[in-house]
């Protein structure tokens, strides 16, 4: 299994941060490594709920579109087919994969 370390290219306007976060891909190719992400999550107080995007319901001639719910009291996370989501420890949050292909460097801290 994999685990990501994204690192911000360019530090936050606000604070100067470059802190890297753990984080996964979330794509049914790497779905041992989202399931890996879960289990840390989960860890940390989120709730994960997994399924196909609604209009996957209603199409059947494509393959579905997945979608995962990170839940947390009444805080809730969308991650969508090929997004990241990543955990800083306490809070998780959704980056799509164009954002962290053009402001993140990316590696791998373990696994296959």
């Amino acid at each position: 299994m994999a685990t990501w370390i994204l690192t911000p290219k360019n530090p936050d306007p606000l604070t100067g941060f470059t802190n890297p976060v753990l984080g996964w891909q979330f794509t049914v190719a790497s779905i041992a490594d989202v399931y890996t992400g879960c289990n840390l999550v989960f860890e940390g107080g989120w709730s994960p709920q997994m399924g196909p995007l609604g209009s996957a319901l209603t199409n059947t001639s494509k393959p579905p579109l997945w979608q995962l719910v990170l839940s947390k009291g009444v805080d809730q996370v969308v991650i969508n087919d090929t997004d990241y989501f990543v955990f800083d420890g306490v809070n998780v949050w959704d980056i799509p994969q164009a954002t962290v292909e053009a402001d993140y460097t990316v590696t791998q801290q373990g696994g296959s």
